[in-house]
């Protein structure tokens, strides 16, 4: 694979480069270039990027160019994670002789691009050559989300960290600055969310949380909300604390979760009471037996003796019998009004089951026209 050259770098970018790194890692370096100045002035802001000379997806679409000139038979693909991702993106749509491209945690480029860019994107015509991967607690991943997505885009599970990271409390002077820098950020693009963000900045923003398996496939979020119904709720809390737009593709492929789990969850629980209480009328037979056998042991202690001296323990058995006659009813419980509450307790749990059966289906059909939608839409 080629290496890119290096990017050209204005001197104000020089200059607060040079502030920002001394003493620190080249990490930061990385930021401050990425992040606070090429995502910032485009990516943040939607403007076009044709409308710079010397900005990274400019200069990467001009380097992509010449080596198709110099070797115009060569199969070309893309990849690029982060603001790579997006110069990767650039250069696929801006160019047919590109095969392929897989991108990874990159904002959606599509506000940036061009009215005749921006149509091919509607018409879907770059979702087949190019791949997306993103994640839900990725403040990279999700700007510009709520817009027309370019390829087709697969929402990651991120299992490290489920449930995001709270800054609100943080009163360190760094994190309050940066904060600051985002929320007047936020006012330009709504899709931008401070705390994610800052979980980027913290180091949360790389490949490491991706699990691949051998044949390529990685496991989806749409994968895990299958699997795990509570986790939607977790999911749902997330996406109503951040600024993901609650009618983006994101929000309808969690929420199409939402019906089917929650007619998985009542037929469980349905059936677990219905069951119990299903036991507890089966068992009222041996309950009436067992006390009825305290009843006899009790009296055969205290026959023969005072009150009760004319009397024997075959008496005792012969009141007993009396009392507890053979047929539908008998003087210690009513049989009638046992089979009674066994049918109707069956009935019951036949209705439920029937109606569980029904969410069941409804949900399933609500999630596959979701999917569908969001597929439609480009992610999935």
């Amino acid at each position: 694979m080629t290496k890119l050259p290096p990017f050209s770098q204005s001197q104000a970018s020089k200059e607060v480069t040079t502030k920002v790194t001394t003493g620190t890692t080249t990490y930061t370096n990385e930021i401050v270039q990425d992040w606070m100045i090429s995502d910032t002035k485009y990516l943040i802001k939607n403007i076009p990027f044709e409308h710079g000379a010397e900005n990274q997806m400019v200069q990467a679409d001009r380097y992509a160019k010449d080596i198709h000139k110099k070797m115009p038979n060569a199969k070309m693909y893309v990849t690029g994670h982060s603001l790579g991702g997006s110069n990767a993106s650039y250069v696929l749509v801006k160019n047919d002789f590109i095969q392929g491209g897989v991108t990874f945690e990159n904002p959606n480029i599509y506000p940036n691009l061009s009215d005749g860019l921006q149509a091919r994107a509607l018409k879907g015509d770059y979702r087949s050559r190019l791949t997306e991967y993103i994640n839900l607690n990725d403040g990279l991943s999700l700007l510009n989300r709520h817009t027309t997505e370019i390829g087709q885009v697969k929402v990651m599970y991120d299992a490290t960290l489920p449930e995001g990271v709270d800054y609100s409390q943080d009163s360190s002077k760094a994190v309050q600055f940066i904060k600051d820098l985002l929320n007047r950020a936020m006012s330009v693009n709504p899709s931008l969310d401070a705390n994610l963000f800052l979980e980027a900045l913290a180091g949360s923003h790389g490949l490491d949380r991706y699990t691949f398996s051998p044949d390529g496939s990685v496991q989806t979020i749409d994968d895990m909300l299958r699997k795990n119904p509570s986790l939607t709720t977790a999911r749902l809390h997330q996406l109503s604390q951040s600024n993901v737009d609650p009618h983006s593709v994101v929000a309808i492929l969690i929420k199409s979760h939402v019906l089917m789990n929650t007619g998985r969850k009542f037929s469980t629980y349905a059936d677990h009471h219905m069951q119990q209480i299903i036991r507890k009328i089966e068992k009222l037979d041996d309950k009436v037996d067992q006390s009825v056998e305290r009843v006899r042991s009790r009296y055969k202690q205290i026959v023969g003796f005072g009150s009760y001296d004319q009397l024997t323990a075959s008496d005792v058995d012969a009141v007993i019998r009396h009392l507890k006659t053979e047929g539908l009813e008998n003087e210690f419980y009513s049989v009638k009004k046992y089979d009674t509450a066994i049918d109707g307790a069956m009935n019951l749990k036949r209705w439920i089951d029937s109606l569980s059966d029904d969410m069941n289906q409804l949900g399933k059909h609500y999630h596959d026209a979701d999917t569908a939608l969001a597929k439609n839409m480009g992610i999935s």
